[in-house]
């Protein structure tokens, strides 16, 4: 019945039903506390379940306790399980409760002690203090490490490094990784990889960044695939107009190989504007109608402006559908950048047909409410550029000067970069 009970603990435990595997977990290490050998592996399997199910330290050191008691779990095991409740808080980010554990926690295996720094250089570098992280790392003894702990000492100390900017210092210990003889699980490896693949990049070598994720890629597990592929494309895309051309072939292979994955969308739409980029918009058209039908929310009616885009850009339609098709984008929840690109669009819609006042009424009525809310000033890059092009557009297109003027006035409150091109349309007294 206890083997039973234990069998059945873990299929539940497999399809991640972690409260009904606890309940059969303590029924049957109740019912086997008294036969030593069955009781100690039921102890270990359910506190680890216990920490599945997101219980508290506290909830923690009960069962501890409680298997300490009846000396169902060896000290080596319960730091272990100490360990793997830390790592489970640290995916979690619950990092209030890490610093509650830390200050309490103590390690007398010091392979656990070895383990436990690393991770807690791990929580310091998910909550961005780089400095503290390397710190860690740096008391953290060398020759305790072996293995895959190695591994993962080398990887972390590349990651942070190269998130302090020391680059030279990253590429070390990527290079020490890569020498480590024996099993090194492929999950550490796709990370060491990209991170070479960062490296490379920073250093200006596009090329090596691109290359080494192509080379990699057919070696590491399916899941790490198409990201591998994806960050190929995007560095071979910074490279000019030799690597632009073959980015689109690597989104095309990517899109070929791996349709159902989210980044196979990503890689499609940056395959489409790369062929708008080099005026093929027919074949730019083309790409993003294969897509839309897989999109969601706001990839979606990004992917509808693209199509238009390339419409408006082919001459392959006429203005007023054009003009009728980006205010009915207008109607939907739009994030700003991509509202303000739409809007610059329909403005030269509306110019082209000398729809001066539709476009004048459009430009003001979107551009003036961000201008005098003080708490939005706070833009992105990206909306900084759509909102200047609005504006450019607006006080070109507008014959009072005082409104001229107002806009200008607004610019420079709003600390806009390109404020200062707007005076050519103010009235000088």
């Amino acid at each position: 019945t206890i083997n039973y009970m234990q069998l059945e603990a873990q299929c539940y435990c497999l399809e991640k039903d972690y409260q009904r595997a606890y309940a059969l977990y303590q029924e049957a290490f109740f019912k086997a506390i008294s036969h030593e050998p069955a009781a100690k592996e039921l102890a270990y399997e359910w506190c680890l379940c216990g920490i599945l199910c997101d219980e508290t330290l506290e909830d923690l050191n009960q069962q501890l306790a409680f298997c300490h008691a009846n000396n169902c779990l060896a000290l080596r095991q319960e730091q272990e399980l100490k360990l793997t409740f830390f790592q489970h808080l640290l995916e979690q980010k619950r990092y209030k409760e890490i610093k509650k554990f830390s200050k309490h926690a103590s390690f007398l295996d010091r392979t656990c002690l070895q383990k436990f720094k690393l991770l807690q250089a791990k929580c310091l570098f998910q909550q961005y203090d780089y400095t503290n992280a390397e710190k860690f790392l740096e008391n953290c003894p060398m020759p305790i490490y072996e293995g895959e702990l190695l591994a993962d000492y080398y990887l972390w100390r590349g990651l942070v490094k190269n998130a302090l900017d020391k680059i030279n210092e990253s590429q070390q210990a990527l290079d020490s990784f890569f020498k480590i003889r024996g099993i090194v699980p492929s999950e550490l490896k796709a990370q060491a990889v990209l991170l070479q693949a960062e490296l490379f990049s920073k250093n200006h070598q596009l090329d090596q960044a691109k290359q080494i994720l192509l080379d990699w890629q057919p070696q590491i597990s399916k899941d790490w695939q198409p990201y591998f592929m994806f960050k190929a494309g995007c560095y071979a895309e910074e490279n000019g107009i030799v690597g632009q051309k073959e980015a689109i072939q690597i989104f095309q292979k990517l899109y070929e190989s791996f349709q159902e994955n989210d980044f196979a969308s990503d890689a499609r739409l940056k395959q489409g504007i790369l062929l708008m980029n080099f005026n093929q918009m027919s074949l730019a058209k083309a790409v993003f109608e294969s897509i839309l039908p897989k999109l969601k929310s706001k990839q979606s009616l990004w992917c509808r402006y693209l199509i238009q885009k390339c419409l408006l850009m082919d001459n392959t339609q006429p203005l007023v559908v054009s003009q009728t098709q980006l205010e009915f984008l207008l109607k939907e929840d739009c994030p700003l950048s991509l509202r303000l690109e739409i809007v610059t669009q329909l403005a030269h819609v509306y110019e082209e047909q000398n729809k001066l006042g539709p476009m004048q009424n459009l430009l003001w009525k979107e551009c003036y409410p961000l201008l005098i809310e003080k708490e939005q000033q706070n833009f992105s890059a990206k909306e900084v550029y759509w909102l200047c092009r609005c504006l450019l557009t607006l006080a070109r297109y507008t014959p009072d000067k005082n409104i001229s003027n107002q806009i200008y006035t607004l610019m420079v409150e709003a600390q806009l970069p390109v404020a200062d091109l707007v005076r050519h349309y103010v009235e000088v007294e």
